[in-house]
Order: structure tokens, then sequence, then C-alpha cells
């Protein structure tokens, strides 16, 4: 079980190297799903493991799903701010006030290789943005 990377570790600033059949890592996978199944956790960043691929896992309602390569293709007009804590902070024990958009559509691969979007708004949005933000080396002290 790897634990979760804090800051200032070097590979949270790090962009993330896309996710093809070759360097997907299923042990991470196991790991994420380790994580996520704990109370307050609603997603996290390979990174945040040490794996520094395009890969996220966020709670969505009583699921956890994996996005590969995940990219935002759609924002709202709208922007609110809200708390936000990271697990790779503090261990997430600091919250930060964190100004994102209110909806967001992104589109990514899921587990299987194949195309999905995804519309998230409120906080499914929030924890989109977040995650991928953790892909390109920005983390909520950054905003």
């Amino acid at each position: 079980m790897k634990s979760i990377i804090q800051y200032p570790n070097e590979i949270l600033k790090l962009k993330a190297e896309p996710v093809n059949e070759y360097t997907l890592i299923d042990s991470v996978i196991d790991d994420m799903k380790f994580y996520l199944k704990r109370d307050g956790s609603v997603g996290l960043a390979a990174p945040q493991l040490g794996e520094s691929i395009r890969l996220i896992g966020v709670k969505y309602g009583s699921e956890i799903i994996f996005l590969l390569n995940p990219e935002i293709i759609k924002v709202s007009d709208k922007m609110f701010p809200s708390y936000e804590g990271c697990l790779s902070i503090d261990n997430g024990q600091s919250q930060f006030m964190v100004k994102r958009y209110k909806i967001v559509k992104v589109k990514a691969l899921n587990l299987q290789f194949q195309l999905v979007t995804y519309k998230g708004r409120d906080l499914f949005g929030r924890v989109l943005q977040h995650e991928i933000d953790h892909l390109d080396g920005i983390l909520i002290i950054h905003h």
C-alpha cells in the first residue's frame, strides 16, 4: 500500500504523463480504491500516490469512477468560492478557499479505454477540477 505523497514533494509539481494500456498500473487503482472508501475522501489523483500518470479516481454517488487522461472541455460562466482540503496537504486537515467553476464537462477514458463524458456540478464538478489540477502540478495552495 502506497502512502499519500505530501507537499512539498516534487512529484506533486509535475505535469503527469498520459496513460495508455502499457502505463496503467493496477496497484495504483487498488490503492486509490482503498483511500476513496474512507470517510471524507472524495477524489484522488495518481501523482498523490507517487505515479506521475494522468489517472484520477472520484466518488460519483455511491460509486468510484476512474478517469484516464481526463480533460475539461466546457465550463460554466459562473464560478463560486468554497473551502477545500487536500490529502496531500497536511493529510487533508487544512482547508483553503478556492474559486471553481460551478459546472464542468469532462471527457476521459474509462478503465476499458472507452471514451466517457461527465457533467459535474457543485461538489462533483469541484472534485473533478481539483483532481485534474493535480495532473497539471497545480495544488489548492496555488489558487
